[in-house]
């Protein structure tokens, strides 16, 4: 790169500047600023173009919209945005390329002096925020799943860093000379026994996505579940740890001195702590959760604890290093996992406002709570239109998203700084960052701004600066590790949106959480021990006091000794100590488990004018009667405004708590509806299915009936019948041929005397001699010279002749019914033609048991090459032949022959792949079902080899 133009371009997505065009401000470097310590870039290039505050212009661009509705539903994906995008500051730290992988990780942590981020392999690379001297801390194995940082003194922060193989380290990190080099101090490191148990598990095993882990889990990288952090207080040395199901208190100085440190920073020289066994001083098991923890935060004073657990929230109370007490229980996220938890200010409650980010941080919610109840106070939803609602954009739809965790348009990183009351919200699905407003004096969030980022965000969190305009946010992207800064008066809404969202919540939310916060849930014990509260004297006169005093003055002026009538007597002031009538307390008055405020006193209504008219008319029993009764109509007035106003209350609970279960039923009707449609879809499927294999079966039984059929007629009944007509036909040759031989003799002795010519001579058939073949499986049958001799049936097959030079060693074998023999002598000649002829001579299902694993496996071999030379002719005598052989040979394979079973398996493969090829390569072959029926049987006998 050329300069720091073509760096802002690579951090920030805008090009190189070229010469100003109309409505973009440049920012000048203004004079005594060097350039930024890590990058050395100048000014210029930490400012995107057309940032307001840098241009001097006085005039805030706000660009939020007001929120001003309970529930509020983004779109992230909208492109007609009312508001336009703001300008951010954006400061790069340095170049590191990061893969894009959906985390909840947190791998980044800063404090005022030093930039933390975790590296690839596991180490921490440190920066220091004002020299840029760095350095690089090892000992974790695996990628980094938590940092944070705390201040133990002015020059010396602490970094506790947990990875993903169950390591968690403490060091001190300091840097001398003010700047200087970066020194380490460990302080201690362990490994979780269940976080390496973990690690090991999800590395030999395939996860896959996100969701192929439990649904209740967020995932880190290939799925193994965080282990996370939480000091307790800052400038505290007790650390929470949670993994797996497990939530450790560890007291860093005291654990470290039972463990002892020495510098080591190896996996082999770790200890390791089992929150399921026994472990050392200065740890100690929390909890135990009944699945893992997806969530754990602490409030800033320390004494509340917040997990998350299986989609539920638990709150409990810590008083040093100990639960105390057991606070509500709920799940905040219909059917979804908690993946983020935070403790937020507020005014208006006597607790903290608990923040619950549901599956992605898609869902944002706020919630007050007490000692038995939690009420949600305001929802932000984060969709993306491009994403599937399975199906609609009905309430169960959208909840059914809301729930998902692989969602391709939100996936949401969210960090709170509670110096600014600012929620950032990154999505690293669509590079964008959204910063919604929080007023702790309403105990809700009025505006939300988006920002558009060049990179997507991978882990962020905020830093610390004095300026209470500025949210400064570090975070790792896919290219570099960044600092942005926003406004948050750039992130407000218009000034008639801010007014609407804020006269909103101060008339509809405030009060509500504020009569929450005041309420108290005693205990059955403190409720029955708890005695009636002591009367409360007026501040004012009461007409009970007012009619005492009239008395006492009219007694006075009637006694004996009373002095001689003067001015007119005034009405003594009451002492303070003067006894009062506490007003009756209607028994209608609200009471706590309604949700209303308790009525503990009621003092008397008077006023100057009344006291005055009173004063005047002091021996006037009847007005002090009326003042009585007024009295009196008033408070039953008042008992009764309250009556209607709690049976309002009352009504709106009921009428919430009747849409709360039509809606659960309308949900369940639903869910029922659909697994009915779907049962009677697969229902609907499975029997067509059925049918289909129904069909096929019978089809295929009748063609396996009609091939076993003529198989049966060709290998067994015609083969048989031809056997038998050659042995009867041969032995009629013998007996001719004995006959001829002899009647031939007895011509040739006769004549021998009397020979005529040639030309002249008898014809006559000669005598063949004994000693050649026939050229048939048959003996031919000379005729006689005497007569002519009938002809017998056409021969099965012709004899070929590499077969005529064995003819007689031939015949003696099969007479003998030794195939073995007989096959062994054909096979070896390897001949072809002579294989195929002993196939069409002998029986195929007689024969084949009897021959010798060698010869079978040699027969089948040579058949395999006949077939795929292409010698075999479809439809004819031989193919027949051929097949039946296959078929019956491969069947009389013996499997438990080890001596041959390789060289079977090989000839078998061969065979079967020849016969697969002849199926698929040649439609409508004449001897299909033989081929397949062959095919069959050579698929067997490779199974059970």
């Amino acid at each position: 790169m050329d300069g720091p133009d073509d760096l802002l371009s690579l951090f920030v997505g805008t090009p190189p500047p070229q010469p100003p065009s109309p409505g973009v401000v440049q920012s000048a470097p203004q004079a005594g600023l060097g350039g930024h310590p890590v990058t050395g870039m100048s000014p210029v290039a930490s400012l995107i173009l057309g940032d307001a505050e840098a241009a001097g212009i006085s005039d805030v661009h706000h660009a939020g919209v007001p929120l001003n509705a309970p529930e509020f539903t983004y779109k992230v994906n909208d492109t007609q945005k009312e508001n336009d995008t703001p300008p951010i500051e954006a400061q790069p730290i340095t170049m590191y390329t990061t893969e894009l992988a959906m985390s909840l990780a947190r791998s980044v942590a800063v404090s005022r002096t030093f930039i933390a981020y975790g590296l690839k392999a596991g180490q921490i690379r440190v920066l220091h925020a004002d020299t840029a001297v760095r350095a690089l801390f090892r000992g974790h194995g695996a990628p980094i799943t938590d940092m944070r940082f705390t201040s133990m003194s002015t020059d010396c922060d602490v970094l506790a860093s947990a990875s993903r193989d169950g390591r968690v380290f403490v060091r001190q990190v300091s840097s001398s000379n003010g700047g200087g080099e970066i020194e380490e101090k460990l302080v201690l490191a362990f490994t979780l026994a269940q976080g390496a148990q973990l690690a090991a598990s999800s590395s030999s095993s395939s996860l896959g996505s996100a969701t192929g882990a439990t649904r209740d889990c967020p995932l880190v990288g290939d799925g193994t579940p965080a282990v996370q952090l939480a000091f307790v207080q800052n400038k505290s040395d007790v650390l929470i740890v949670a993994v797996d199901r497990y939530v450790v208190l560890v007291t860093v100085a005291a654990l470290a001195v039972s463990l002892g440190v020495g510098g080591a920073a190896d996996a082999a020289a770790l200890p390791t702590l089992d929150p399921s066994g026994t472990m050392p001083m200065g740890a100690s098991l929390l909890l135990t959760m009944d699945a893992p923890i997806t969530a754990v935060t602490v409030n800033d004073a320390g004494t509340k604890l917040a997990i998350a657990s299986n989609g539920y929230v638990h709150t409990y109370t810590l008083d040093g290093q100990a639960v105390t007490s057991r606070l509500p229980k709920w799940s905040p996220h219909p059917y979804s996992p908690v993946c983020h938890l935070s403790f937020l200010p507020s005014s208006v409650s006597r607790d903290e406002i608990l923040l619950t980010g549901g599956a992605a941080n898609k869902q944002i919610k706020l919630w007050t709570y007490g000692d038995s109840s939690a009420i949600n106070t305001q929802t932000v939803n984060f969709i993306s239109t491009e994403d599937d609602y399975a199906g609609g954009n009905g309430v169960e739809d959208i909840e059914r998203y809301l729930a998902t965790m692989d969602s391709p348009g939100v996936f949401n990183h969210v960090c709170f700084d509670p110096k600014r009351n600012m929620l950032v919200v990154a999505n690293s699905r669509t590079s964008a960052m959204y910063c919604l407003v929080y007023r702790p004096e309403m105990a809700a969030f009025v505006a939300l701004a988006e920002y558009e980022l060049a990179m997507p965000i991978l882990s962020l969190t905020i830093g610390e600066t004095d300026d209470s305009e500025k949210v400064p946010i570090f975070c790792v992207q896919t290219q570099s590790i960044q600092h942005y800064t926003v406004s948050v008066a750039t992130s407000e809404a218009s000034e008639e949106g801010m007014s609407s969202a804020e006269t909103f919540w101060r008339s509809q939310v405030s009060s509500a959480i504020a009569s929450a916060a005041a309420a108290t849930f005693p205990t059955k014990t403190e409720e029955a021990s708890a005695s009636p509260p002591a009367p409360v004297a007026p501040a004012l006169l009461t007409p009970e006091a007012l009619l005492r005093s009239s008395s006492d003055t009219v007694a006075t002026a009637t006694s004996p000794s009373a002095p001689a009538p003067g001015p007119a007597p005034t009405v003594p002031a009451p002492a303070p100590s003067a006894p009062t009538v506490p007003a009756p307390v209607s028994s209608s008055a609200p009471s706590l488990e309604d949700g209303g405020l308790k009525l503990l006193t009621r003092t008397g209504v008077a006023s100057t004018g009344v006291a005055s008219a009173s004063s005047s008319a002091a021996g006037d029993g009847a007005l002090a009667a009326e003042l009585a009764a007024a009295v009196k109509r008033i408070e039953e007035a008042a008992n009764k405004k309250l009556d209607r106003a709690l049976a309002k209350m009352q009504d709106a609970a009921a009428k919430a708590e009747k849409k709360r279960e039509e809606a659960e039923r309308r949900l369940i009707e639903s869910m029922e509806k659909r697994v009915d449609k779907a049962m009677d879809r697969t229902s609907k499927r499975l029997e067509e299915v059925l049918n289909h294999a129904v069909e096929a079966s019978s089809v295929n039984a009748a063609r396996t009936m009609q091939a076993a059929f003529r198989t049966c007629l060709a290998e067994s009944l015609v083969p048989a019948f031809d056997a038998a007509a050659r042995e009867m036909m041969g032995q009629v040759a013998k007996a001719l041929v004995t006959s001829v031989g002899m009647t031939s003799a007895v011509s040739s002795s006769s004549s021998g005397a009397s020979m005529t010519p040639a030309s002249s001579a008898p014809a006559h058939t000669p005598v063949p001699s004994p000693s050649p073949m026939p050229t048939t499986s048959m003996p031919m049958m000379p005729a006689p010279s005497g007569g002519t001799i009938p002809t017998p049936a056409p021969p099965a097959a012709v004899m070929p002749e590499c077969l005529r030079s064995i003819a007689a060693q031939l015949g003696e074998s099969l007479t003998a019914a030794n195939f073995n023999e007989a096959f062994q002598q054909v096979l070896s000649l390897t001949d072809l033609e002579g294989v195929v002829y002993m196939c069409r001579t002998c029986e195929p299902s007689a024969a084949a048991p009897e021959l010798s694993q060698l010869v079978l496996l040699s027969l089948l071999s040579q058949l395999n090459t006949y077939m795929q030379e292409g010698k075999m002719m479809p439809g004819t005598p031989e193919s027949s032949a051929v097949l039946s052989w296959i078929a019956e040979g491969s069947e009389a394979v013996d499997p438990s022959d080890q001596q041959f079973s390789a060289a079977a398996r090989s000839i078998l493969d061969g065979l079967n792949q020849t016969l697969r090829d002849t199926l698929t390569s040649v439609p409508g072959h004449a001897d299909y079902d033989a081929v397949r029926r062959s095919a069959m049987a050579v698929h067997l006998a490779l199974r059970a080899l």
